[in-house]
């Protein structure tokens, strides 16, 4: 199904899996959707518990201390954690005015709090650079405005240095599967990252020569046709699927007339090429 570009996924996340679910049925029991931050609200998650499935959402880091507080006594959360530290809590998530109880997981990463440090420090730097300049200011962060007195907001800014490093992940599955599998299920989505980035480079998947609906459908099933193949490839061989098309794109069959006759020239195939076409059926 292709949903047009210039409208948000959020609107079209619940009406894909509604349509997954119609056509399977019992062949989806027990499945486990996963999504990112984007999709999180109250209103989704309810949805997909009604359909009967488990859901796996990423959450905002904005919420972790406050839900740490909430199921925590103060003196008990902890200011500094340990790499790879994950701890649970629990959310109260109202969808038409019914409350439901979410299970919160959350992971504390050394790397991601490295990253995320530097990240706030630009951040800092750009909006003391910027608060005295108006024009700028709407893509500034930590920048209070009061009538026509700006000033760096210290407050705001400590909270956000305060939760670095931490990721949550909003979930339905009960206490039987450790917050640890929940984490490594959720960090498979890069994988599906990965695809649609190497759809969009590598693939040219961008239908940037098509005007019509049914040439940019034509070509994208063509795209997605050609990404399925490379990951089925990558999966038999184990070989990237950079390397792959490094290594398939200058292999390509010549069709010739001479006299107003055909002929199909087939590309040599180097032998060490010729794994790839082993791990298919048929050749």
């Amino acid at each position: 199904v292709l949903f047009p570009g210039n409208k948000g996924e959020t609107r079209y996340f619940i009406p894909t899996i509604q349509a997954l679910v119609a056509r399977h049925g019992s062949e989806l029991k027990d499945l486990v959707v996963v999504a990112d931050a984007g999709i999180l609200s109250a209103a989704n998650c309810a949805a997909l518990e009604d359909l009967g499935l488990y859901f796996i959402v990423g959450s905002k880091s904005s919420s972790a201390r406050q839900d740490l507080l909430q199921a925590l006594p103060k003196d008990q959360v902890p200011s500094e954690f340990m790499d790879g530290q994950i701890f649970e809590t629990t959310r109260v998530m109202t969808h038409q005015r019914q409350e439901a109880v979410r299970r919160v997981v959350y992971q504390y990463r050394e790397k991601r709090a490295a990253r995320d440090r530097k990240v706030l420090a630009d951040l800092r730097d750009y909006a003391l650079k910027v608060q005295s300049q108006p024009s700028r200011l709407a893509k500034a962060k930590f920048v209070t405005v009061t009538g026509k007195t700006t000033r760096f907001n210290e407050s705001l800014y400590d909270q956000a240095v305060a939760r670095v490093g931490l990721k949550g992940y909003v979930t339905n599955l009960p206490e039987s599967f450790p917050g640890s599998e929940i984490v490594a299920w959720y960090a498979d989505l890069f994988q599906i990252e990965r695809s649609f980035r190497m759809a969009k480079s590598d693939l040219a998947g961008r239908p940037f020569h098509h005007y019509t609906a049914n040439a940019i459908q034509a070509h994208l099933v063509i795209v997605f046709t050609a990404l399925a193949v490379a990951r089925y490839l990558q999966t038999a061989t184990g070989t990237s699927i950079k390397q792959i098309l490094k290594d398939l794109k200058p292999l390509c069959d010549v069709t010739i007339e001479i006299a107003g006759t055909q002929q199909t020239l087939p590309s040599h195939i180097p032998e060490e090429f010729r794994h790839y076409l082993k791990t298919e059926p048929g050749h």
